[in-house]
């Protein structure tokens, strides 16, 4: 416990400085450093970062996306399907002893890593990205605070007990409800310094989204650890794992805020 606070103290203090900062070019410099950290965790997970043809594409792809790409949608697609076409080019033709569908859940994966750190650029950048962008954090990880200690209060019907022993269907209850409440809260927060209101209406929709997608984002991380049987993705941050065990929920919840809020006027 000791090692977690110090970790999450330390984590903190490096973070917030760059959030704040996010109006600037730092955000997309740090959004790129996770990125490329996440996708480096999970070829080394996948054992293939010493494969070049799969590696080199996928670490090159996780630094350019949010420094490049992530203000115009149709870039950040050509440029995906760009990258995909390479990574199983290279390896088919360079590496056939490397199994197809290997290539294919390392290739699939690394784009969803790097297109949700490429998210958090994007949504920074809309009009109002300020107050959805600061939005994705809280959503994310109160829901899974939430989800916590109502499953450790309350949890007695297993949610998916063969991806995460722990998780319950009770507290699964208590992080939709806490997403909700975060994003609501949240809202009232920011009309207080917002010279435009927030349609309540459309955060409780947001809040549930967030409530559900970002407990989806953390199991399908776990899911990933089952199938190469592993505990953390690294060591990173002590006492934390790795940056895909801390932000599991948070780029999950990017993923689909972007969507949203690029998509769809369902705010103000």
């Amino acid at each position: 416990m000791k090692q977690r606070l110090i970790t999450a103290g330390i984590g903190l203090a490096i973070f917030f400085p760059f959030v704040f900062l996010s109006h600037t070019y730092l955000w997309e410099i740090f959004a790129a450093v996770l990125s490329f950290l996440g996708v480096f965790e999970l070829l080394r997970a996948l054992k293939v970062l010493n494969k070049w043809e799969i590696s080199v594409p996928s670490l090159v792809y996780s630094l350019i996306m949010p420094l490049f790409f992530a203000r115009d949608s149709r870039s950040l697609f050509d440029a995906t399907i760009l990258y995909l076409c390479l990574v199983l080019m290279f390896t088919m033709i360079v590496n056939r002893r490397v199994a197809p569908e290997k290539v294919c859940f390392a290739a699939v994966f690394a784009i969803y890593i790097t297109c949700a750190f490429t998210s958090l650029v994007t949504v920074r950048r809309l009009p109002l990205g300020e107050n959805v962008f600061f939005m994705i954090f809280a959503g994310a990880w109160i829901s899974d605070s939430a989800a916590y200690f109502v499953g450790l209060a309350f949890g007695s019907h297993p949610l998916c007990p063969k991806l995460s022993p722990k998780k319950t269907v009770e507290g699964a209850i208590g992080g939709l409800f806490g997403g909700m409440a975060a994003v609501l809260i949240y809202g009232l927060i920011a009309d207080l310094i917002s010279p435009k209101s927030f349609n309540y209406l459309s955060l409780v929709f947001v809040g549930a989204v967030i409530g559900v997608v970002s407990q989806f984002g953390d199991l399908l991380c776990s899911a990933i650890k089952r199938r190469v049987d592993i505990k953390d993705f690294s060591d990173i941050l002590p006492g934390h794992g790795g940056i895909l065990d801390r932000f599991d929920s948070v780029m999950a919840v990017s993923l689909f805020v972007a969507f949203l809020f690029t998509r769809i006027t369902i705010v103000y």
